[in-house]
């Protein structure tokens, strides 16, 4: 008989092969393991996420306090909140007070630079400036020799959680951190838009200067938001980053004005705000509030649309959970929920007239649009216990 054909060498053959494949599991053993492993991860992944989204967070927070530091240095050094349009530092050119349209249209960002570690690039703009009287915070190119600083992205102007990215370095850079700019919703250039900390600075016509100052705001710096997060433009259709045309929009209307546009082709930025460079917060040199300021018409996250570049109604919004954060005027950084208080978003703005003329820019009274309206306003006068 051959080796090969002696009795039981087979069977210990596959006895030992089944014994190394597999070590005391079935088949059936083996599947339920690795399902159990598949479930393990399905419930660990989200946790991961979460954990990072809390980092982002709190960076994006970290970013808005130090921000907020800046606003407060400045005003510490100049006696004055920097204005949302028109500060007087772009005022004149050589000695001569001059109102330039461009200059009329830097925003708070351009002047508090060098307050928050970002002197080289504060002191870019003032060179940009002075190689050409008229220059734009839009300009991409160089002026006199000059590189523009408005192509230059600083690291803590982005929030962490943003979604968008600009790619072209050659376009102006975008910034998620804005200014109040109050409860009503105005036509960015109006002198009188005053309800928020950053009004406007001086008059076109007569040059008078009128920033704000602490002692303006009598409701508290506690109480009063200074700064907020405001998701970037996408140039999509979508409630979170689109943006909603609304061409007949008027400051005597409703802020709820934008959630109608929510069901209608209308809501996509296309036809808005044009393409590219006007994206919503595409340009933190530019003051118009579609760039750098928000109001607290609307509570955070709800819809936003305008009419044109300069007619727009601005929530804080954020891809942070159910709401977004804000500092206040002390330099305080708060999360304000989604479900604040926000008043009735379907009754029109205030309307008055004054010696100085009718309008929703000459309303001086309480705020219309509940606690979080309130928190908007600098003299409002109004109770506030947010519960947040």
């Amino acid at each position: 008989m051959s080796r090969l054909e002696r009795p039981g060498d087979g069977e210990k053959r596959w006895c030992g092969l089944g014994r190394r494949s597999l070590p005391g599991f079935t088949l059936v053993e083996l599947l339920v393991v690795i399902a159990i492993i598949g479930v393990l991860v399905g419930l660990l992944l989200p946790a991961v996420q979460a954990a990072r989204e809390s980092s982002r967070r709190s960076s994006c927070s970290n970013n808005l306090r130090q921000m907020s530091l800046g606003v407060l240095n400045f005003e510490s050094a100049k006696g004055r909140f920097p204005a949302g349009l028109r500060d007087p530092f772009f005022l004149t050119v050589g000695s001569t007070p001059t109102y330039l349209t461009n200059r009329a249209r830097f925003s708070f960002i351009t002047l508090i630079l060098p307050f928050m570690e970002e002197v080289a690039l504060g002191d870019q703009i003032t060179s940009y400036l002075k190689a050409s009287g008229n220059a734009a915070p839009w300009n991409t190119g160089p002026l006199g020799g000059i590189g523009s600083p408005f192509v230059v992205q600083p690291k803590a102007l982005l929030c962490p959680s943003e979604r968008t990215v600009f790619t072209n370095a050659a376009e102006a850079r975008p910034t998620s951190y804005r200014c109040n700019r109050g409860d009503i919703f105005t036509a960015s250039d109006l002198k009188y838009q005053r309800r928020g900390p950053f009004g406007t600075g001086f008059d076109r016509d007569t040059y008078s200067l009128t920033p704000i100052k602490v002692a303006a705001i009598p409701d508290g710096l506690s109480k009063t938001v200074m700064l907020g997060e405001v998701i970037l433009g996408d140039l999509s259709s979508s409630r979170s980053a689109g943006t909603g045309l609304q061409a007949s929009l008027a400051s005597t209307d409703a802020p709820g004005t934008c959630a109608s546009l929510l069901a209608t082709d209308q809501y996509n930025p296309v036809f808005g705000v044009g393409f590219n460079d006007r994206t919503a917060g595409r340009k933190w040199g530019d003051s118009l509030v579609f760039y750098t300021g928000f109001n607290t018409a609307t509570g955070p996250n709800t819809p936003r649309c305008g009419a044109s570049e300069n007619l727009h109604i601005v929530p804080v919004s954020s891809y942070h959970a159910a709401g977004a954060q804000v500092s206040m005027c002390d330099g305080s950084v708060r999360f304000i929920s989604d479900s604040i208080d926000a008043g009735d978003p379907t009754v029109a703005q205030p309307s008055v007239t004054t010696d100085a003329g009718t309008g929703v820019q000459f309303y001086t009274g309480p705020s219309l649009r509940g606690v979080w309206g309130a928190m908007g306003t600098i003299a409002g006068s109004e109770p506030i216990a947010t519960g947040e």
